[in-house]
């Protein structure tokens, strides 16, 4: 009887087992089942992601709405956006930033371009020109223009400082129509550029089209390729502000002084000097036109002084 039941619970306990196994088994094959399931749909959903991105990419929903251009003054809008490579409807998102930057300053007339990306798919471009010193045609009528990155504020000095005084009183002597005016200070330290803005500052003279807006630059004519070069030089330490008053330079050379100009400028006045003169004596035009009160008057820088008689 004792082993009759021993064997009855025995049995019992192997039919248990096996029904255990049997559940893990199903509950193994079930869990892989769910698994490959979200699988699929975790698939699916990616698939459906990525050609929904594309769609998107590639619809016009992605296109460029507007491109605005800001800080350019001699080149177009158009020309800008030339340059950028975009027009509206272009990709807004093929096209990054930066990217678009590049190509606007590939432009040697370009110093820097921002591009902003905003919301609606708009793009702005604000440039920065390199500021023009003077232009002019070579013989063969290739329109050139000289540029600079800089703003002329700065001085050009040297160590010496002589008193003008001296030739001051010598000049007293002149004609009751000339008023003379000393031109010569001693400068501030630190107005003077230091030694490495003087090596790296950037004047170049590059060649445009015919159709390159001049308007507000100074044309020089009947010059030398050297005068040109030594000219090019000299204004990029004329104050911009200055630069912007000139109308035309023009080479009157003499047979004492073959480098001798003359300036015709916007507010009619004439201003007669030599080219080793310009980035320091054109510092002081404004400070003479101003005492002159309205009067057109004709000016020519000597070595320390400026001589001014009415036109």
């Amino acid at each position: 009887m004792r082993q009759k039941q021993a064997k009855e619970k025995t049995l019992k306990q192997l039919v248990d087992n096996g029904d255990e196994r049997i559940e893990v088994f199903e509950a193994r094959k079930n869990a892989k089942k769910r698994k490959r399931k979200i699988r699929k749909r975790v698939f699916v959903v990616l698939i459906l992601l990525v050609v929904g991105i594309v769609g998107f990419l590639i619809s016009p929903l992605a296109g460029i709405s507007t491109i605005t251009v800001s800080g350019n003054q001699y080149l177009s809008a158009a020309q800008i956006r030339e340059l950028a490579g975009i027009t509206e409807g272009s990709n807004f998102y093929f096209n990054p930033g930066f990217i678009i930057a590049n190509r606007v300053e590939g432009s040697p007339i370009v110093n820097h371009a921002t591009v902003t990306q905003n919301f609606g798919n708009r793009v702005e471009i604000v440039v920065e020109e390199f500021k023009p010193l003077f232009w002019y045609s070579d013989k063969d009528g290739q329109k050139h223009i000289v540029i600079t990155d800089q703003d002329g504020e700065k001085l050009l000095c040297t160590t010496d400082s002589t008193d003008a005084s001296q030739e001051n009183s010598e000049s007293q002597n002149n004609a009751e129509s000339q008023t003379t005016t000393n031109t010569e200070s001693v400068p501030n330290k630190k107005d003077c550029l230091t030694e490495e803005e003087k090596t790296n500052r950037i004047v170049q003279d590059i060649v445009v089209e015919n159709e390159f807006n001049t308007n507000g630059i100074p044309l020089a004519t009947n010059l030398t390729e050297q005068q040109i070069v030594d000219l090019s030089q000299a204004m990029s330490f004329v104050p911009e502000s200055t630069r912007e008053m000139i109308s035309e330079i023009n080479g009157t050379p003499t047979e004492l002084d073959p480098n001798l100009l003359t300036l015709y400028m916007n507010d009619r006045n004439i201003v007669e000097l030599e080219i080793n003169k310009v980035a320091k004596s054109l510092r002081n035009y404004k400070s003479i036109v101003d005492k002159m009160n309205g009067q057109r008057i004709k000016i020519k820088f000597l070595d320390k002084i400026a001589l001014t008689s009415q036109i």
